[in-house]
This record gives structure tokens, sequence and C-alpha cells, in this order.
């Protein structure tokens, strides 16, 4: 279901598909990205108790550029998470939100 996910995104980057994912179950301030190829998608779902646009303004610094950070959120001002991210969709469910920016 994840890497089907994956590839509905496709459509929100320049490339034609989604030919694969990596998928690391791990929490992302654990993760060395310098040991991984630079990442098209990055997926973020933190815990809403402990939202810090900081932390997650760090991890668009490692997208190239027009790579999709998708985030879920909840219902706080995501304007200024990076200087370098443009919000192309939100969704709401409940008291969730689900972001996709695209990285300039």
């Amino acid at each position: 279901a994840i890497k089907q996910s994956i590839a509905n995104l496709a459509k929100y980057t320049d490339q034609k598909t989604a030919n694969f994912a990596t998928i690391i179950p791990k929490k992302a301030e654990n993760v060395n990205f310098e040991e991984l190829p630079t990442p098209d998608i990055i997926i973020l779902d933190p815990p809403y108790d402990k939202f810090d646009t900081a932390k997650i303004a760090k991890y668009a610094s490692i997208l190239p550029p027009g790579g999709l950070l998708v985030l879920s959120h909840p219902e706080v001002d995501i304007d200024s998470l990076s200087e370098t991210l443009t919000l192309i969709s939100t969704k709401k469910y409940a008291s969730c939100h689900i972001s996709i920016f695209k990285n300039q």
C-alpha cells in the first residue's frame, strides 16, 4: 500500500513514474541521510503533541529541486516551514491534515 501511494505521488513530480521506494521504518532523526541516495519524496508523520516546524524544515534541505515533502500534521500554520517549499495540496481528514510541498 505504501509503494502504491508513493507511485500515486508521481503526478506531482517531473517524473513519469515512481519506479521504486526505499522505506526506512525509523524515526527520521535517527536516519543518516548522507549514507542514502538523495530522496525524491519524503513522507513525515510526526507526533502531533511534539510537532516542531524547525525539525520538519530540516528535511526540506535534503530534497532536490522538484522533490516532494508529504506531511501529516495537526491544524497549525505550515506556511513558513521553509523558504524553498511550495504548498501544492492540502487535504483535511477529521483533525488530521495531509499536505504536499514541492521543493524549489
